[in-house]
Parts: structure tokens; sequence; C-alpha cells
């Protein structure tokens, strides 16, 4: 099967990464697939475990995928982040398919900070540098304020792979 471009996999609790994920999309005009978290994490005491799971570096289990890694140039992976760490459907699709991904660009979604540390934890992992990464705070995502981000997103999207 010959590769496609490129496609973004993102993982959204609260739904702020789904919404930058699907403007993305439309932009790039590009796949979009969700990755789905079966553990319940909703809830003030989910809230606490979710950032000692991150902090701790624990996985989760997620749903099958539609589309491999492995048939696209290029993946672009969006996430919260989650005490300045990796959520657990994260990296567990990180480390699960991380053989197959050979170009990424990352974007997350904050409430405070820790994407610059989120992002070298993922880079650590992959030994990839990503094409680029962009953070977009969650105020800006609840005011509608990121397609500017998404556009400076999608130039060096089209620089970087040609």
């Amino acid at each position: 099967m010959e590769s496609a471009s490129s496609i973004i996999y993102y993982y959204s609790r609260t739904k702020n990464t789904a919404s930058v994920a699907q403007d993305l999309s439309d932009l790039l005009n590009c796949p979009v697939e969700e990755i789905i978290d079966w553990k319940k994490r909703k809830g003030i005491f989910s809230f606490l475990t979710n950032g000692y799971e991150a902090i701790s570096g624990k996985e989760t289990k997620i749903a099958p995928i539609s589309n491999n890694p492995k048939h696209f140039n290029h993946i672009i992976l969006g996430f919260p982040v989650w005490a300045s760490h990796i959520p657990p459907a994260i990296r567990t699709f990180i480390n699960k398919y991380k053989e197959d991904i050979n170009s990424i660009s990352l974007f997350c979604t904050q409430g405070g900070n820790g994407g610059e540390k989120t992002f070298s934890l993922i880079e650590e992992i992959l030994n990839i540098n990503p094409n680029f990464k962009i953070i977009i705070n969650k105020r800006d995502v609840k005011a509608l304020n990121y397609m500017g981000n998404l556009e400076s997103f999608l130039i060096n999207e089209k620089l970087s792979l040609g």
C-alpha cells in the first residue's frame, strides 16, 4: 500500500483538543482520528488520578484505531497537557506505534503550562525532532481565538512536507 501524506491523531478528555484537531484537519484537508481511552476519566477524583498516572508514565487501554500510522508519511499528534506530562492514552499510542512514525508534528492544549516539557518527553520516546510544535491555551480554545496559530501550523506543515 502506498503511503498517504498526513493524518491527525488526537486524544481529548474535555473536547478542547478535539475542536483544535478538527479545525486543523479542515485546514490541512487530511484525515483525523480520535485516540479513545477506555478508562473513564471524569470527575474530581479522576482529575487527581489522571495527573498522577501522567506523572508516573502510566499507559492505559485504548480502542483500536482505523488508520495505521505506517500508511502515512507524516503524523500530527494532538493532546492535552496533564500535570506537565503525557496523558496515558497518548503514551500508549506512542509506545504502540513508535516504530511506524518517521515524521511528526505536535500540538497540545493546556490550562496552565507544561506543553514544552511534554513535547520534550514525546521527542525522547520517539527519538524524533518534530517538524513543528504548537501550544494552544484552553482559554483561547474556549474563545475560538486560535485560528492564527493553526494558520502558522499550516504554513509550517506545507513548508516542511513540500
